[in-house]
């Protein structure tokens, strides 16, 4: 098994290609490779605290050269779908509202809205809790940029998004709507990016949202997990490896 045909590499970042605070061994000569033999490379992540700009600027000061447009993150994805509609949302969390503010969607910081946007947010409190709530019950849906219930943030374990948004649909009792991996709206930006599905890769480290992804959008997919975990068969990935490190051998 190799991918010597492939010329679409999807990567996730954060626990496959880095580990705070920088990068995983063997990331960057991974990323160096297929750079020198033309492939092209793309990075889906469901993170929102860097918009694509932050975050492309990040990876590169890590040492993996990386322009805005090769990230996929919820942000460009939301923006994408509602990119001919005229809607008004209230957003939560910084990296997001610089994204949606590039690519022109109107935000408010009040209700009513058509939407509420639940992004990666570090200074959520009560009272954008209860702001989010009564937006919700006032006819606002409710988007949620990841289904992570935990994210690792500089070694220490802190609520994911859809803990945050869980709360919310909790509350009111209405459905969340998820903008992020393995969504069919992320897998319809992602395919106005490549070529060819049967040609392309993704790698990460989420069963149910790297593996799931590539599963909906039809291409080859790699797992990188150091544990023996058991996988569902819908969801077994084409090939499982303990680090970025050892994809090396495959490309």
């Amino acid at each position: 098994m190799n991918f010597r045909d492939c010329d679409t590499f999807l990567f996730d970042i954060d626990n496959t290609l880095t580990l705070w605070p920088g990068l995983l061994d063997g990331s960057k000569k991974v990323i160096q490779k297929l750079v020198n033999d033309g492939r092209k490379i793309l990075y889906l992540t469901d993170s929102t605290a860097k918009p694509q700009i932050g975050l492309a600027r990040h990876m590169t000061s890590l040492g993996i050269e990386t322009k805005p447009d090769q990230v996929i993150n919820p942000g460009y994805v939301i923006s994408n779908h509602f990119k001919n509609k005229k809607i008004k949302v209230l957003a939560f969390g910084d990296g997001l509202k610089s994204d949606l503010k590039k690519f022109g969607i109107k935000m408010k910081n009040k209700f009513p809205v058509d939407y509420v946007i639940i992004a990666d947010d570090f200074s959520f409190n009560y009272d954008k809790l209860s702001l989010a709530i009564n937006a919700v019950l006032n006819g606002a849906k409710l988007i949620t940029c990841s289904l992570g219930r935990l994210r690792f943030e500089k070694n220490r374990i802190i609520a994911g998004t859809s803990s945050i948004a869980a709360g919310i649909q909790h509350a009111t009792q209405k459905e969340m709507i998820n903008f992020g991996k393995p969504s069919d709206y992320t897998v319809r930006a992602t395919l106005e990016k490549i070529k060819n599905p049967r040609k392309t890769v993704m790698i990460g480290d989420s069963i149910e949202s790297d593996v799931a992804f590539a599963k909906k959008l039809k291409c080859f997919s790699v797992l990188i997990a150091s544990n023996n975990k058991k996988i569902p068969d819908r969801l077994r990935p084409t090939l499982r490896i303990s680090s970025i490190k050892e994809f090396y051998n495959f490309i």
